[in-house]
């Protein structure tokens, strides 16, 4: 928010043009503010973000007898109902989030931008998609610095406040209290690499998928005490064990 609040307040743009064009441009404040300040007017049509002289536009009217709505973006006057923007956003929401292309307009060659002013005019399941397009935009362009917390059911993001050691083993503490590697993401493990650290994790989950198998594969020789391997017979009385004992 910042940013686009940035961007919108010295160039005099809406905030919705503003996310715009930093999603399109990476989230690299510097380059908006250099094509900003070069030429505003081209570069804002480049985008799709050029306003149309137009009463009609940027509106949303209420159709009679089924409740849905006609809108349209800012930039031209195709009008299409909430349930046809929803479909086509959700497919091109998809398709853009990791290509920092240009959402457009429903209509087929119209090159008007599709932004959150157009989004705040459709339905709640539509705004909170377009909302975690922005952040999940934000963070791919961001990923250096900053990631998602690993743990568990946590909804924190970290931000790296330190440069890297010679190994680049970097232990970063979340919010919620979980420590774990930057460069790998498996708990802390300094000064231990993250090579080492990840050979060690294989084996025990290996270890543990080996005891899992175990438990639920086999039982204990009531004699010697070592695990035997069901016949796969639930019903099986007899087993034979390498100490020659066979009633189970």
């Amino acid at each position: 928010m910042k940013e686009i609040e940035q961007i919108s307040e010295v160039f005099l743009v809406s905030k919705s043009d503003a996310t715009v064009i930093l999603i399109r441009l990476g989230w690299n404040s510097f380059k908006a503010s250099d094509l900003l300040g070069d030429n505003k007017e081209k570069f804002l049509a480049k985008l799709g973000l050029a306003r149309v002289l137009n009463s009609n536009s940027s509106s949303a009217d209420r159709e009679t007898g089924d409740g849905d709505y006609l809108v349209s973006t800012p930039f031209c006057s195709h009008k299409f109902s909430t349930t046809c923007w929803s479909e086509y956003l959700s497919d091109a929401l998809k398709k853009n989030k990791e290509q920092r292309g240009l959402i457009s307009c429903l209509s087929q060659d119209c090159v008007a931008s599709v932004g959150p002013d157009t989004i705040e005019q459709l339905t709640e399941p539509v705004k909170e998609m377009y909302e975690n397009y922005i952040l999940e935009s934000f963070m791919e362009c961001h990923k250096a610095t900053i990631k998602w917390c690993p743990a568990s059911g946590c909804e924190y993001a970290v931000e790296l406040q330190e440069d890297g050691n010679e190994d680049n083993v970097i232990s970063v503490v979340c919010l919620c209290g979980h420590t774990f590697c930057w460069t790998c993401g498996l708990e802390s493990h300094r000064p231990v690499s993250c090579k080492k650290a990840s050979i060690w994790w294989t084996y025990l989950l290996d270890q543990s998928r080996s005891i899992s198998w175990i438990h639920t594969n086999t039982k204990s020789c009531p004699k010697c005490k070592i695990p035997v391997q069901q016949n796969g017979d639930p019903n099986y009385r007899l087993i034979n064990c390498i100490c020659r004992f066979v009633s189970f």
